[in-house]
């Protein structure tokens, strides 16, 4: 609680004769905390003019009458604090900001001021979102060009005036005039500005910014924040900070905007089209709002004729409740947003994204779906989503695209959805949609306007759900079949091919582990257990969760193919089997072979930090996953230091994650001068695999597991488990 006495000389106070329009306006823009005090003869006070309650201000009617101190001797009358206390909590008066304190002849003697929480809480949201933009290097110059104003002044000095000012420092096409402050509050101002590389003046009233012709003027004084209303500013705009950052929806759809502008820019380079599609909403199509009479029936019904189910059945109820489910579960981690992996019988979202069942195994490009409700298609089964309609429609008119749709929830900010756009691996030639409603963006490529305002007319208000965002099968049919067409019409757009493209848009990706001191440690571990020099050195990345008779093959053949070979072994403890026991295990199995060295993977190959899914196999069937980092790393990171030019791997015909990871590691790892070599799997009865082990072990089918692994194995489980 902030509670200060403000001496009479230094509130804002017009006399009573003196109230003309243009006295009252003057005194306004004078104010102190958003208060003028009106006084008659003898200073009697009568009243306040407000800041944040005049339109206009030409006559004394707009005077008001507000909680008053009263004291008996002085202002530093220990009961005026006391009375204060009273008044701003017990009548919750704290927005008042200022208080007249009178004496016993209701002479006005000072005031009293008090820090409303609001005003607090929006300085945090502000330097809290100033720091997110800094982190996310979104630059807040775009506000001020897209509403063409090129000379700002600041009104009030407080932490957060002082902090977007530095900002505004490095803003090459907006003139900062300065921080402007009542020289009345000067004296009550404790923060230490100069040390701030910005300049603070202390002038009489806003009217001496007026003379400076600003294009915009922002007010950080919380009890001024609606001196913009009024019609003194017709000519020169003034708005409140917090507006200006948080509560403004235009503002949000220019950052918005703006982000996806420059990576739009970035890719197209590269070959890759993103396509801003626009979702209407019910202003956009001039319809009522369907919410407020959407009865709980009306809702069921709606359901029942998308799901064509009756709700009684036990679909009807199970689907019900994973929806549910999965719109609970946002999960942000390793600086993405998303909901959390989900799996049922008719509703499956793994590793952000809607699972699209008809996926082609075998496809030329990818096109991406990215967005809230629409693309996530909550409200309807696997075989009814928007990307499972988009996929149909692709494979019916022969082009050799997949689809990946990356539904995300809708309050996450845009950079987020950029920001996993930026860690797939695309290729030249892979198409993005990015659908959005019009009050997040303010710069669009396709528009669903016609399509709905289509379906609405055919179906009326029953095409969608509660807004058109949330539509139903049809919608996502006929937006299904615009995509298909309009991807049709221009897949032959000529654009430049640059070849690996993801070595260039992932750069920053792939090398922000560069800087990570445990890498350096590991790099150095790995050096001092290198061989010399060998004409050739091959690896292999084994988690042996445990060592078959299937990994003794493998590390057996790529030993007689290179002249050393290293095995790393998974070190993360996500297995059946503990890291320390699968280690021994490889080394004991591979103790006959003179030219291997058995090494531990560290936190760099397949890894929590490199790749995080391979732990996460079973949720993530039928999912597209980016395998790169984990690849990059090694070939860019591993590799070099211990003169690896040779990868061995096995054929993976059960594993779907692990088939796309040799694919990764085909495409990128010649890059880095390794070569990937891909080995067929032993096979006894089928292919030797350590879950088919496990579960022999599970089933204590001991002569089955004696036929699977090496004798060292057998032992060990032998003696653990029999």
């Amino acid at each position: 609680m902030d509670i200060r006495l403000i001496a009479a000389e230094d509130c804002c106070v017009i006399k009573l004769s003196e109230c003309s329009q243009q006295g009252i306006e003057r005194a306004i823009l004078s104010s102190v905390l958003g208060r003028v005090f009106v006084v008659g003869e003898n200073n009697y006070y009568c009243g306040v003019f407000s800041v944040d309650s005049c339109d206009t201000f030409n006559n004394i009617d707009n005077i008001r009458q507000i909680p008053v101190i009263i004291s008996e001797s002085n202002l530093s009358d220990r009961s005026v604090t006391e009375q204060a206390i009273k008044i701003y909590f017990e009548k919750d008066s704290c927005k008042y900001g200022i208080l007249p304190v009178t004496n016993n002849k209701n002479q006005l003697i000072g005031g009293v001021s008090y820090t409303e929480s609001r005003w607090d809480k929006e300085k945090i949201a502000c330097l809290t979102r100033m720091a997110y933009y800094a982190e996310k290097k979104i630059s807040l110059e775009q506000l001020f060009i897209s509403g063409n104003c090129k000379r700002v002044a600041l009104w009030g000095v407080d932490e957060l005036s002082l902090t977007f000012a530095n900002e505004m420092r490095h803003f090459e096409s907006v003139e900062l005039l300065g921080i402007y402050e009542n020289k009345k509050r000067q004296k009550y101002i404790n923060i230490d500005f100069l040390n701030y590389e910005v300049n603070v003046n202390f002038v009489n009233s806003l009217f001496d910014i007026l003379n400076l012709n600003a294009d915009l003027i922002i007010v950080t004084d919380w009890t001024a924040r609606n001196i913009g209303k009024h019609t003194v500013f017709k000519k020169n705009k003034a708005v409140y900070l917090p507006d200006l950052l948080i509560k403004g929806l235009n503002n949000s759809a220019r950052i918005n905007s703006l982000v996806e502008h420059n990576y739009k820019v970035e890719i197209e380079t590269h070959g890759i089209k993103l396509f801003m599609v626009r979702v209407p909403t019910e202003k956009d199509m001039n319809i009522p709002i369907k919410a407020p009479t959407f009865e709980k029936e009306d809702r069921i019904k709606w359901f029942e004729q998308q799901w064509e189910v009756q709700r009684s059945s036990t679909v009807f109820q199970e689907f019900s409740k994973a929806k549910s489910k999965l719109l609970k579960g946002i999960k942000k981690d390793n600086g993405l947003i998303g909901y959390i992996n989900f799996r049922s019988e008719n509703l499956n979202y793994i590793n952000k994204q809607r699972v699209v069942l008809n996926a082609p195994k075998e496809y030329e490009n990818t096109i991406y779906l990215i967005g809230p409700c629409l693309v996530l298609s909550q409200l309807h089964f696997d075989d009814k989503t928007l990307g499972y309609y988009v996929q149909e429609k692709l494979i019916e008119q022969g082009l050799k695209y997949r689809v990946v749709a990356f539904g995300l929830p809708t309050d996450a900010d845009r950079y987020y959805w950029i920001e996993l756009l930026k860690r797939q691996r695309m290729d030249s030639g892979d198409k993005i949609f990015l659908f959005d409603q019009t009050n997040r963006q303010s710069h669009w490529d396709l528009d669903l306007l016609d399509i709905f305002s289509e379906l609405y007319e055919q179906y009326g208000a029953d095409f969608y759900y509660d807004m058109p965002i949330h539509c139903g099968k049809e919608a996502n049919k006929k937006i299904a079949e615009f995509l298909c067409s309009y991807v049709e019409q221009h897949q032959n757009v000529s654009c430049e091919y640059i070849p690996q493209v993801s070595e260039q848009l992932h750069y920053e990706k792939n090398t922000s582990l560069s800087a990570n001191p445990q890498l350096k440690k590991y790099q150095e571990f790995i050096q001092n257990n290198a061989i010399h020099k060998m004409p050739k050195v091959g690896s292999i990345v084994m988690n042996c969760n445990p060592f078959t008779l299937g990994h003794q093959y493998l590390v057996e053949y790529a030993a007689a193919q290179v002249d050393y070979l290293y095995v790393f072994v998974v070190e993360e403890d996500k297995s059946y089997f503990k890291f320390e026991d699968r280690i021994e295990l490889v080394k004991s199995g591979t103790s006959h072979l003179k030219n291997v060295k058995v090494l531990p993977s560290g936190q760099f190959i397949i890894s929590a930090l490199t790749f995080s899914e391979y732990f996460d196999k079973a949720n993530l069937e039928g999912t597209t996953i980016d395998t790169s980092l984990d690849v990059e790393t090694f070939g860019r990171q591993i590799a070099p230091c211990l003169d690896i030019s040779v990868r061995f791997v096995g054929e993976e015909p059960l594993d779907p994650i692990t088939a796309q990871y040799n694919q990764s590691m085909k495409e990128i790892l010649p890059k880095y001068g390794v070569e990937l070599r891909e080995i067929p799997r032993k096979c006894l009865g089928g292919v030797i695999s350590a879950s088919r082990v496990r579960k022999c072990l599970e089933e204590n089918n001991w002569d089955e597991i004696k036929r699977l692994v090496p004798e060292t194995t057998y032992l060990f489980l032998e003696r653990k488990y029999k």
